[in-house]
């Protein structure tokens, strides 16, 4: 909601050089957007010309000489053990690069600090929303179950161990049929543990639109894009994101259109699932992932991702196991794969893409803005656009919200970019976690390929590397320090693949 931030005080720490809110509002100082604004929004709006620039993202094949080193992980045991939301400084133990420096540190806390503090309406959140904050989405850790995982000791006082490492919570099946709604109370939230009888928990979100298989067109029914089967613009349904918490009590959650009222669908044929013109509707749902390893899959040179491409499955594996590809009709392995490009776009940068469902995103600020828009209803200078309300004929409930909203209307941006930019370095610089004991032990033995007891863990583990054709002699080389043989080869592919022999059988499995 464009609704304008009172400035809070703002107190410098001269230690870390950076910025801290102070809790109380300061009237006299009138309305002001959420973050330091360090740097200014205009000098990074001239860095993102940079960063959509041509070649920005690509990323080189390091130098033949180059010394390589094993990744900093973050001993397992204090793994994304964190205290209460929001975070503060001292957590970042449990999530970044042990060797990351005091700048470093400084630069996530912004970022980490509004990714973890509930927001509200008079801040600018919604009005249509899915959470009041980022770790909405990525509250996993606090209905699991404490043990061998990665948050497996004791949370401190007060804390679940929430944080940008957690997926978005699941504690039961969606029933879309009481999420969906009615035209009289709109949606409903997925808040409830009863999955049979009320709408079941979780904190994914849904998506909903309509899919016309024949030409391969999705409507987001959201009220501007262009039916290309029909013509028309498509129906204000406040598509293809279904928003269930809203941020004021004047607004409800969005509500799923009922077939009668979608102009795509209508009429349904039993036997194809169509509608006349060729429509279904297609209702899905998305979850926040955790966080985990996203800096080192910016940094994977892009010639390694392309090389992986066989859209034609002209390539195949070595491999002593069986191979029925050739049985089931395959050219080669049945392995086929290709990049995901993403074309020129007016907020992102284009090229090769790495993040998200199929590899829909080229950078990570796209998925920070994403959020920030998307889900908690913030405008930026990268985006001012609001969470399009619906505008169905006949809702009762919507001339309130839409008063609410337009009181408080501005065009002025509700958060400044130092504030998404900062997530963005607080995601690069999230460490994978130590690898659990089992398979620790075995990589800093002398032979980590030596048969183990049939029956013990380190056994169960060599099996699992073995399943997926990884040398473990080769691994260990690769993940502990020291280890690699000082001619820098050891006669296996960068990623501790044997090729002579995969050991794999996808097709079998």
């Amino acid at each position: 909601m464009n609704i304008r931030k009172r400035a809070r005080a703002l107190t410098v720490c001269t230690s870390l050089g950076i910025l801290v809110y102070s809790a109380s509002f300061l009237p006299s100082l009138g309305w002001a957007e959420i973050g330091s604004g360090v740097p200014t929004d205009a000098q990074l709006l001239m860095q993102r010309v940079t960063e959509r620039g041509q070649g920005f993202f690509v990323v080189a094949v390091p130098p033949s000489l180059a010394v390589l080193r094993p990744v900093e992980r973050v001993p397992r045991h204090k793994f994304g053990v964190v205290g209460p939301f929001p975070l503060t400084l001292k957590d970042l133990d449990a999530l970044i690069y042990p060797s990351a420096t005091p700048d470093e540190r400084a630069a996530v806390l912004e970022g980490m600090t509004f990714f973890t503090t509930p927001h509200t309406a008079e801040e600018g959140a919604g009005p249509m929303a899915n959470q009041p904050f980022c770790l909405g989405c990525h509250t996993s850790s606090a209905e699991a179950i404490h043990g061998a995982g990665l948050v497996s000791a004791p949370c401190p006082h007060g804390s679940t161990c929430v944080s940008l490492v957690s997926r978005a919570a699941r504690s039961t099946p969606t029933n879309f049929k009481f999420t969906a709604g009615d035209a009289t109370s709109g949606g409903r939230a997925a808040d409830h543990l009863d999955a049979s009888n009320d709408t079941g928990r979780t904190a994914a979100f849904t998506l909903f639109g309509d899919f016309s298989p024949s030409t391969n067109f999705f409507d987001p029914l959201d009220g501007s894009t262009l039916n290309t089967v029909t013509g028309s613009v498509s129906q204000p349904f406040g598509g293809f994101v279904q928003h269930t918490r809203p941020s004021i009590p004047q607004c409800v959650a969005d509500r799923i259109p009922t077939i009668m009222e979608d102009h795509n669908l209508g009429v349904i044929d039993p036997a194809t699932g169509l509608s006349l013109i060729g429509f279904r509707r297609s209702v899905g749902e998305r979850a926040g992932p955790p966080y985990i390893g996203r800096g080192l899959m910016e940094a994977v040179p892009n010639a390694d991702i392309l090389s992986n491409e066989d859209a034609g499955d002209l390539k195949g594996h070595n491999s002593s196991l069986g191979n029925f590809a050739v049985s089931l009709g395959c050219t080669s392995d049945c392995i086929s794969g290709r990049h995901n490009e993403i074309p020129k776009n007016a907020r992102f940068a284009s090229g090769l893409g790495r993040f998200g469902l199929r590899a829909n995103g080229a950078e990570i600020i796209q998925f920070v803005i994403g959020g920030l828009q998307g889900e908690l209803g913030f405008t930026s200078d990268i985006d001012l656009r609001e969470i399009n309300l619906p505008d169905i004929d006949d809702d009762p409930v919507r001339p309130a919200c839409e008063a609410a909203v337009d009181a408080h209307a501005s065009n002025a941006p509700e958060v400044f970019l130092s504030t998404p930019f900062s997530e963005r370095n607080h995601i690069r610089l999230v460490s994978p976690p130590e690898f659990g004991d089992t398979l620790l032990g075995l990589l800093k033995s002398r032979d980590p390929s030596e048969p183990r007891s049939e029956e013990s863990a380190g056994a169960r583990v060599q099996r699992g590397a073995m399943l997926f054709g990884i040398d473990l002699m080769a691994f260990a080389n690769r993940m502990i320090p020291g280890r690699m043989p000082a001619t820098g080869d050891d006669g296996l592919d960068l990623n501790a693949i044997n090729q002579a022999d995969r050991k794999l059988n996808c097709v079998g499995c």
